[in-house]
């Protein structure tokens, strides 16, 4: 991939997770590396296709981190805190978590896009489902897939109401949240 390419991408996803889809535009991402609206074309087809190569990008160093996660940590309340840092290290960035913004937008997105959206959410359930299969808690094991899908509603939402107050505390109680349940 070209220096270009890369730095368009890198500019697109941050002004997706900042603002939404329709922030971005080919005009302003060929200024931001300094070249034509047109040149961006050369390296996505369409915006479209923008979109998807991003989501993809973001997909995978997503579930890169997990799987270093899983590598480095051993316990259920260590892994769940170090998914909460992505958060945090968004809300850090005054970010939004792409996949957050993109489902936010769904419908505007073309079908394979969405289909990538869908099955990001899908994976990271079944990630943490995972964790909590594997952990010694008796009882969220019983009802894994729920507290899978609980986290991921807890921590997208408490991002986004923290980036629009300007703190932290919703994603502090996802944290509280985490150590009482595993306990």
């Amino acid at each position: 991939m070209t220096d270009i390419k890369k730095q368009l991408k890198d500019i697109a996803t941050a002004t997706v997770q900042r603002g939404g889809i329709y922030a971005v535009t080919m005009r302003e991402l060929g200024k931001a590396v300094g070249i034509k609206s047109s040149s961006v074309m050369y390296h996505f087809e369409n915006k479209d296709g923008l979109l998807r190569e991003i989501t993809m990008d973001y997909r995978d160093e997503f579930f890169t981190m997990l799987a270093e996660v899983e590598i480095k940590k051993t316990d259920l309340r260590q892994k769940l805190f170090a998914l909460l840092d992505i958060f945090k290290d968004a809300l850090g960035e005054r970010k939004y978590c792409l996949f957050g913004m993109m489902a936010a937008e769904v419908q505007y997105l073309d079908k394979p896009t969405r289909k990538i959206v869908e099955s990001f959410f899908d994976r990271l359930a079944s990630w943490i489902e995972k964790q909590i299969k594997e952990s010694h808690h008796q009882a969220l094991k019983k009802h894994a897939v729920s507290h899978a899908r609980m986290l991921i509603s807890g921590l997208e939402g408490a991002l986004l109401l923290d980036k629009a107050t300007g703190s932290q505390k919703n994603l502090d109680a996802m944290k509280h949240w985490i150590v009482t349940v595993t306990q």
